[in-house]
């Protein structure tokens, strides 16, 4: 039986940046380049942390990482991922501390959420909520890129690299509802920059360097 419904989102409100260090985070859908881009990121800028922010223990148990992604209630999955999210950060603060750094990572805490709201909008604002009653718990992102590309050219991308696909289960619903979080994200205030990302990695890492996001 399916667990998402319908549209039911409220309006949403800003949840305070993390202060003392520069933060800025890459999302967008399975096959969109997220990755790639990071990973370029690091090897061309030294002084910048890249990460990904859910810590890797609650990742290593796969059985566990699917049933909260697929089976898991929409609420009970993000609970589990913003664990993994906290636990993170207290890891990067243990290794050097936050204050004049800076970050960037594949995903965020708005992954979790954008997830969540696909399945059910009706529980974003009291997730919201929690984000908000934690913040200082997570690390909250000063700037958002969202990488964007069609259903087709992100399904395209997923097939031809023939590995990770057991992880993506997104319909064209689910793709759109997920986009669809993010503009609600900038539309209560964070500061959020959409990326077109169907052309070539250069063309999008281009793109990407000339926002000089962390110069």
């Amino acid at each position: 039986m399916s667990n998402y419904k319908q549209d039911d989102a409220g309006t949403l409100t800003c949840v305070v940046p993390t202060a003392g260090c520069r933060y800025v985070t890459v999302e967008g859908l399975n096959g969109v380049g997220k990755s790639t881009v990071v990973a370029r990121y690091m090897a061309e800028h030294a002084d910048v942390t890249c990460f990904y922010p859910a810590h890797p223990a609650y990742l290593a148990d796969t059985a566990m990482k699917k049933h909260a992604l697929f089976e898991a209630t929409p609420v009970a999955g993000a609970l589990y991922y913003l664990a993994a999210l906290a636990d993170q950060r207290r890891e990067l603060e243990a290794a050097g501390g936050l204050a004049g750094h800076k970050f960037l990572s594949d995903r965020s805490v708005w992954s979790t959420l954008a997830a969540a709201y696909a399945k059910d909008p009706a529980c974003l604002d009291a997730l919201f909520g929690v984000v908000a009653a934690i913040r200082d718990q997570l690390l909250i992102p000063q700037k958002t890129i969202v990488l964007k590309a069609d259903f087709e050219t992100c399904r395209s991308r997923i097939e031809s690299r023939g590995k990770g696909a057991e992880w993506d289960r997104d319909t064209r619903l689910v793709f759109d509802r997920k986009y669809r979080f993010y503009e609600l994200l900038a539309e209560a205030g964070h500061d959020v920059a959409f990326v077109n990302a169907s052309g070539t990695p250069d063309q999008v890492y281009a793109e990407i360097e000339a926002l000089q996001l962390l110069s």
